[in-house]
């Protein structure tokens, strides 16, 4: 309890440190500085409630100094995006939401920005929506999300895209549908050599071929 407590009080007393002041608040290129500590809160390798919040503090900070410079845009996408990301993971997908739709609208307010930074944002709105069991939202996101992907397919997690778009086309009983897209996922898992995905993605596709009654397909999976 006591080295909890410690390391609550060193957490918080070092985004004390980073606390916005007015000469910050000047300089266009302060928010490095928040963003790069919100980044090793986020990339934690054992993170907490703690390391979460301060995660979002930092992300916060860095949006202000961006959206009051603009600055970088791209950057600007990513803090939002990244907390969104935070929200989910808390189960507060509402709140995620919020945060997925801020950065989406930058496609509106900031012209120039690529699709690709448009890209998670995109996906992980479809995947909210599919935890709040609206697959139609969730479709519809996922589907604009794949129109990035199919412009950039070396786009950063396709594989989760293409997972997650099988498991609600599998959901929704459209097996053939699900295959279609779980075949991809399947080929970046194994390039990633991810063998938690792909050995999960496998039995999914596995059992949709088996609900199809290709039994062929579903047994050389299996294998």
């Amino acid at each position: 309890m006591m080295q909890k407590t410690g390391l609550l009080i060193s957490c918080l007393m070092l985004a004390g440190i980073l606390m916005l002041t007015g000469q910050q608040r000047n300089d266009p290129f302060a928010y490095k500085q928040y963003y790069t500590l919100a980044e090793q809160f986020y990339n934690s390798p054992d993170p907490t409630d703690v390391t979460d919040s301060l995660a979002m503090l930092n992300y916060r900070q860095a949006i202000s100094l961006l959206k009051q410079h603009k600055t970088n845009d791209t950057l600007l996408a990513t803090c939002y995006t990244r907390i969104g990301i935070l929200c989910q993971a808390k189960n507060d997908d509402a709140a995620a939401l919020v945060h997925f739709a801020l950065a989406t609208s930058l496609k509106n307010t900031r012209p120039g920005l690529p699709d690709s930074v448009f890209f998670k944002p995109l996906l992980f709105s479809g995947a909210s929506y599919y935890s709040l069991s609206n697959f139609d939202s969730a479709l519809y996101f996922f589907k604009k999300a794949e129109a990035i992907a199919d412009i950039y397919p070396m786009v950063d997690e396709a594989e989760r895209l293409y997972n997650k778009m099988g498991a609600l086309f599998y959901q929704t009983g459209n097996y053939k549908q699900a295959i279609n897209y779980y075949q991809p996922a399947i080929v970046i898992f194994e390039a990633l050599n991810n063998p938690r995905g792909l050995v999960s993605t496998l039995n999914f596709c596995a059992e949709a071929y088996m609900y199809l009654k290709e039994m062929n397909q579903c047994e050389s999976l299996v294998k």
